[in-house]
C-alpha cells in the first residue's frame, strides 16, 4: 500500500456538528486544489486524463486504429486498488461523516477502474470502436472525479477537526468570560490554554500543507496573533475578579476575550477557505499609484486613448492629490501640488475626438510629463507627513507617557495622556496609509491595512488599561495587563514602521528630512540665544530628525549584501553621528551667550552637518543603474515581438528540469504511454490566435499581462519574452472557455504551454534574486517565485478538469477563471520585481542572458477614441 498518501495530518478526533457543517459547506468549494498532498496526487492523473484525450482526438482526425492500451489499464487498476484501500483505511480511524461519505467515493474510483479496463480490452478487439473510445474517456472522467472526491471526503475531515477544536476554544472562552473567583480563573485558564495549544499546532500543521502562499500567510498572521493575545487573558480576567464593579476592567477582560475570538474565527475561516472567496482579502495595490500608473501606461500604448477613462483618473488623481496635499505642513509642497492638479485637469480636457493630431501629440507629451511632476510632489508631501509622524513616535513616545501617567493615579492626568496617544496613533495611521496608497507593493499595501487595523484595536487596549491601572495602581494584575497591552501596541508599530520603510523611497527621506535639519539650525541659531526653552527645543526636534535621518540609512546598510554599496554608506553615518553632537553642544554654548564661540563657528557646525547630509544622500542613492542593465527607451515602431511559436526565450541560456515527483504523487502510477501517443506529437508549434477575440475575464486579465509587458522590449530579456507569451496562450485557453467547444487538445496544449513558461521565469527571476544584493528585493522576488510554479500547476490540473467534462461545467470555469486571473497577476508582479530586482545586483555578468529592461519611449502617433 505504497503509492497513495491521503493528506499527512494525523487522523483522529471529530468536530462538533457546526464544524461538519461548516467543513460540508467548504466541501463544494473546490478545495481539491488546496494542499500539496492533494496536489502531488492529482497532477500524474490529469496529465494521463490529458493524454489520452489529446491521443483521442489525435487518431478521430487521423482516421488511426486506438493503440493498445491494456498494460496502462492493468497499472490503472493496481493504483486504484491502493487508493481505495487507503481509503477504507482512513474510514476506520474517521469521524462518522467521513466513514458515510468515503464509501461511494471509493466505489466511484473502483467503477472507473473497470471501466477503463474494459474499454481498453473493447478497444484492442476494436481499435476503432466508437462505444469503446468513448467509454475510455468516461473512464478517465472518473477516475479524475473520483479520485478527487476520495481526497476532498479526507481533507473535509481534516478541516472539521481544526474547526471543532477551534469551537471548542470558543465555548471555553465564553465559558472563562462568565469566571467569578480565583479558583475559577485555575480551571478556565487550564482548559482555554490546552485548546488553544491544540487547535494552534494543528493550524500549523494545515499552514504548511497549504499551497496557496496567500492563504499561508493569512494563517501564519493569524496563529501569531492567536499566539500573541493569549497573555492579556490571564491578567484581565485576574484584574476583573478582584475588581468586579470597574467598569475598565470588564471592558479590559471582555477586550482580552474577544481578541482571542477574533483570532479563532480568523483561523477557522482561512482554513475553510477557497481562492474563489478570497477576495475580501485580496491583494491590491495602492489606489493613487494605480492611477498614475494606469494613467502614464495609457499614454504610451499604440491603442487610442479612451478620453472618458482618461478624464475620469485624471479627475480621481487630482482629488487624492489634493487631500494629501491639504495634510502637508509645507506651504510650498502644497501649493506646487494644487498647481500642477490644475495644470493636469485643463490638459486632459484638451483630449477630444475634434482636435487635431499636434494638439493631442502636444497636450500628451506635456500630461505626461505633469503627472510624473505631480506624482513626485505628491510622493514628497506624503514622506514627509510619514516621517513626521515616525519622529514624533520615537522615544518619550505617548505611549510612555500614557505608563508614567497611569501609575501616578491622577486620572486626569490619564485621561489627557490617552488622548494624546489616540491621536498620535491615528496619525501613524492616517501616515500609513498614504504611504500604502502611492504603493504598486499589493504584498506591503495589505500588510499595512492589516496592522494598522490592529494597531487600532491595540491603542483601545491600551487605554482601557490605563483607566484600569490608574485606579488601582498597585494592583499586580493591572500593571501585568498595563505592560502587555504596552507592548502588544509597541510591537505593531515597530510592525507598522518597519512596513512604512519598506515602501519608502529612502533618498527621499533623507533628502526631505536633511532639508528640515538644516532649516531648523539656521533657525536655532537666531531662536536659542538667552532662550533656554527654544535650546531645549531646538535640541529634541534636531536630535529626533537625525535619529530619523540615521535610523532610514541604517536600515538601508542592513538591508544589503553589497559592501562596496554598505561601506560608504556606513562611513557617511558615522560623519553625521559625529557631526551632530558637536553642533549641538555649540548651539548650547551660544544659548549662554559664551564669548569664546562665536557666530562662525556654529556656521561652519552647520556647514559639516549640510556636508555629512549630502554624502549620506548620496551614499543612499547608491551608484548610477548600469547602462548594461536599463538602456535608451524604444517606440512602437521598433518591432520587437518574438515571432509566434517561436521557442521559449529561455531555453538557451536556462537548463530547466521538472522538480522529481515526490513518493506521494504516485497515486496513479504512470501507465506505460502507448507508442505515438506523445502528447507533443499533437501539439502545435505556437498558440493559434481564436478567430473572435475572447472578451471574458480571463482574455481581461490575459491583456493587462499583456499591456504590462509591452512596456518593455522583449529583445535580450527572457522574463519580458515568457510573459508574454504566456498571455497569448491564456488568450487561446480564454477563447476555448467562453465557447465551450473546438479543440480539447489544443486548450491543453496552452495550459501546458503556460506552464512551461512560468517555469521559465521562474528559472531567470531565482538568478536574479541570487544576484541581487537588496534582502528586501530578493525575499519578495522569490516570494514571487514560489507563487507562479503553483498557480501554473493548478492550471494544468484544472484545464484536464475542463476538457475532461462534459458539457458546461460551472465549476471547472469557475476555477479556471480564478486560476488564470492569479497567474497573470503573479506574473504581472514577478515581472516588475524582476526589474527592481535586476537592477540591485553586484554584478552586471550575474544576471541572466545579459538582461536589459528597456521601457517604451514617447508613441508617435496618438489617437483619442
Amino acid at each position: 500500500m505504497t503509492s497513495v498518501v491521503l493528506p499527512r495530518n494525523a487522523l483522529g478526533g471529530a468536530g462538533s456538528e457546526k464544524g461538519e457543517a461548516f467543513a460540508a459547506k467548504q466541501s463544494g468549494k473546490h478545495s481539491h486544489l488546496h494542499t500539496k498532498s492533494i496536489e502531488q496526487v492529482l497532477l500524474p492523473i490529469s496529465e494521463q486524463v490529458s493524454q489520452l484525450i489529446i491521443l483521442d482526438e489525435q487518431t478521430r482526425v487521423s482516421g488511426s486504429p486506438m493503440p493498445d492500451l491494456t498494460a496502462a489499464a492493468e497499472a490503472i487498476g493496481m493504483a486504484t486498488r491502493n487508493l481505495v484501500a487507503v481509503g477504507r483505511e482512513a474510514m476506520a480511524a474517521g469521524d462518522e461523516q467521513l466513514r458515510a461519505q468515503m464509501p461511494a467515493a471509493c466505489e466511484q474510483v473502483q467503477a472507473a477502474g473497470k471501466l477503463f479496463m474494459d474499454a481498453t480490452f473493447g478497444l484492442r478487439a476494436d481499435p476503432r470502436s466508437a462505444q469503446s473510445r468513448t467509454m475510455l474517456i468516461d473512464a478517465a472522467r472518473g477516475l479524475l472525479s473520483g479520485t478527487t472526491n476520495v481526497l476532498t471526503t479526507y481533507d473535509a475531515f481534516d478541516v472539521r477537526k481544526i474547526v471543532g477544536l477551534g469551537e471548542l476554544v470558543i465555548e471555553r472562552l465564553a465559558a472563562a468570560k462568565e469566571v467569578q473567583s480565583l479558583e475559577d480563573i485555575v480551571a478556565a485558564i487550564k482548559a482555554v490554554t490546552s485548546s488553544l495549544v491544540a487547535f494552534a499546532q494543528l493550524a500549523d500543521a494545515r499552514q504548511e500543507e497549504l499551497l496557496n502562499a496567500n492563504h499561508r500567510m493569512r494563517l501564519g498572521i493569524a496563529n501569531e496573533q492567536l499566539r500573541k493575545a493569549s497573555p492579556l487573558l490571564v491578567p484581565a480576567l485576574k484584574t476583573f475578579v478582584q475588581n468586579p464593579s470597574n467598569v475598565q476592567a470588564q471592558a479590559s477582560r471582555n477586550f482580552a476575550i474577544e481578541q482571542l475570538l477574533n483570532c479563532t474565527a480568523d483561523i477557522i475561516h482561512i482554513v475553510g477557505s477557497s481562492d474563489l472567496d478570497d477576495g475580501h482579502f485580496e491583494e491590491v495595490p495602492g489606489h493613487l499609484a494605480v492611477l498614475f500608473d494606469t494613467t502614464q501606461a495609457m499614454l504610451l500604448s499604440a491603442a487610442p486613448v479612451q478620453r472618458e477613462t482618461l478624464t475620469t483618473n485624471t479627475a480621481q488623481i487630482v482629488a487624492e492629490s489634493t487631500v494629501i496635499a491639504g495634510k502637508s505642513t509645507s506651504v510650498e509642497r502644497a501649493d506646487d501640488v494644487r498647481a500642477l492638479c490644475g495644470s493636469v485637469s485643463a490638459l486632459a480636457g484638451q483630449f477630444v475626438p475634434s482636435a487635431d493630431k499636434q494638439t493631442i501629440e502636444t497636450a500628451a507629451e506635456a500630461l505626461r510629463t505633469d503627472l510624473n511632476r505631480l506624482e513626485q510632489r505628491v510622493r514628497d508631501c506624503a514622506v514627509a507627513e510619514i516621517s513626521a509622524a515616525l519622529i514624533d513616535a520615537q522615544p518619550p513616545a505617548p505611549i510612555d507617557d500614557v505608563l508614567e501617567q497611569a501609575t501616578s493615579g491622577d486620572q486626569a492626568a490619564v485621561a489627557g495622556a490617552v488622548t494624546v496617544f489616540t491621536a498620535h496613533t491615528e496619525r501613524l495611521i492616517s501616515a500609513a496609509r498614504q504611504a500604502s496608497s502611492l504603493s504598486l507593493d499589493a504584498k506591503r499595501v495589505k500588510m499595512i491595512e492589516v496592522t494598522s487595523d490592529q494597531m487600532r484595536m491595540c491603542a483601545q487596549m491600551v487605554s482601557t488599561a490605563a483607566l484600569v491601572l490608574v485606579a488601582s495602581p498597585y494592583d499586580r494584575a493591572a500593571q501585568e495587563q498595563m505592560a502587555v497591552a504596552k507592548n502588544t501596541w509597541t510591537h505593531r508599530a515597530e510592525m507598522l514602521r518597519a512596513t512604512i520603510a519598506s515602501i519608502t523611497n529612502p533618498d527621499k527621506v533623507v533628502t526631505l528630512i536633511g532639508e528640515s535639519v538644516l532649516r531648523q539650525a539656521n533657525d536655532a541659531n537666531i531662536a536659542v540665544r538667552g532662550n533656554r526653552a527654544a535650546l531645549a527645543q531646538a535640541r529634541k526636534s534636531i536630535t529626533d530628525h537625525v535619529q530619523h535621518i540615521l535610523h532610514t540609512a541604517t536600515s538601508e546598510v542592513e538591508n544589503s549584501e553589497d559592501a562596496s554599496y554598505r561601506q560608504p554608506l556606513q562611513r557617511a553615518i558615522d560623519a553625521l553621528r559625529r557631526t551632530t553632537p558637536l553642533y549641538l553642544e555649540h548651539l548650547g554654548a551660544l544659548s549662554e551667550n559664551q564669548s569664546t564661540l562665536n557666530e562662525r563657528t556654529i556656521e561652519l557646525d552647520v556647514a559639516e552637518m549640510s556636508s555629512a547630509i549630502r554624502t549620506l544622500n548620496a551614499a543612499i542613492r547608491g551608484p548610477q543603474v548600469p547602462p548594461t542593465i536599463t538602456e535608451m527607451s524604444f517606440s512602437d515602431d521598433e518591432d520587437d515581438t518574438p515571432p509566434t511559436g517561436a521557442a521559449s526565450p529561455t531555453r538557451a541560456s536556462v537548463t530547466a528540469s521538472a522538480p522529481a515527483t515526490p513518493a506521494a504523487a504516485a497515486a496513479v502510477s504512470t501507465p506505460p504511454t502507448p507508442h505515438g501517443a506523445t502528447p507533443a506529437a499533437v501539439l502545435p508549434a505556437g498558440p493559434i490566435v481564436p478567430a473572435v477575440a475572447p472578451s471574458g475575464p480571463i482574455a481581461t486579465a490575459a491583456q493587462v499581462l499583456r499591456r504590462e509587458t509591452s512596456r518593455y522590449s522583449v529583445k535580450h530579456n527572457p522574463v519580458v519574452a515568457a510573459a508574454r507569451q504566456m498571455a497569448e496562450q491564456m488568450t487561446v485557453l480564454a477563447s476555448y472557455q467562453e465557447s465551450g467547444t473546438g479543440n480539447k487538445s489544443q486548450m491543453i496544449a496552452s495550459a501546458r504551454a503556460i506552464a512551461d513558461q512560468g517555469r521559465d521565469i521562474v528559472n531567470v527571476a531565482r538568478q536574479i534574486a541570487e544576484a541581487c544584493t537588496d534582502k528586501r528585493l530578493k525575499a519578495d522576488l522569490l516570494y514571487l517565485c514560489e507563487r507562479v510554479p503553483s498557480i501554473s500547476t493548478q492550471l494544468k490540473i484544472i484545464s484536464s478538469v475542463k476538457a475532461a467534462a462534459t458539457g458546461d461545467s460551472d465549476d471547472a470555469d469557475a476555477m479556471l477563471v480564478k486560476n488564470a486571473q492569479n497567474l497573470m497577476d503573479a506574473v504581472q508582479r514577478t515581472v516588475r520585481a524582476c526589474e527592481a530586482a535586476s537592477i540591485k545586483t553586484v554584478d552586471t555578468a550575474a544576471v541572466p542572458s545579459d538582461i536589459r529592461w528597456r521601457k517604451k519611449g514617447p508613441r508617435t502617433s496618438m489617437v483619442v477614441a
